[in-house]
């Protein structure tokens, strides 16, 4: 099995006969920790978009664990998106949501874990960025 978790091979994207990406080309590797930078317009939210299956590549491809996100159908793609982490670009959580909420906001749609249990996985997983138990029950404002 190859250790490669996203390729995209030569990524080409039109729009209304505007060219909005051209060429993309890159492999992220398993255990890799990747970021897409750039300028505004520069095309990182339309190469998200094609690694999360919501738009299809006016030509090259685009692979996902070793799977084209163009010939999935929607219960492999949803199968596919939970093995997928992603960060808005404004940072955006849910407002009428707590800080534990937004983080367990998966488990709590699509699981039946109780909310004790979401609760302490999302303390893991904000303590990986340094956050503690206090701010697990703020609101986002």
């Amino acid at each position: 099995m190859s250790d490669t978790v996203v390729c995209v091979e030569d990524l080409y994207k039109d729009i209304e006969g505007r060219q909005i990406l051209k060429g993309v080309s890159f492999e992220v590797k398993e255990g890799e920790i990747f970021s897409i930078i750039g300028g505004s317009g520069s095309g990182k939210t339309s190469i998200t978009k094609h690694i999360v299956g919501l738009w299809k590549p006016t030509s090259g491809r685009v692979l996902v664990f070793g799977k084209d996100v163009s010939e999935l159908s929607s219960v492999e793609m949803d199968e596919l998106r939970k093995n997928i982490g992603y960060v808005f670009q404004e940072g955006a959580l849910f407002d009428s949501l707590r800080v534990w909420e937004n983080v367990g906001f998966y488990f709590l749609e699509h699981t039946s874990m109780s909310g004790e249990e979401i609760k302490r996985i999302a303390l893991e997983k904000l303590r990986l960025v340094d956050l503690e138990e206090d701010v697990l029950d703020l609101m986002p404002s």
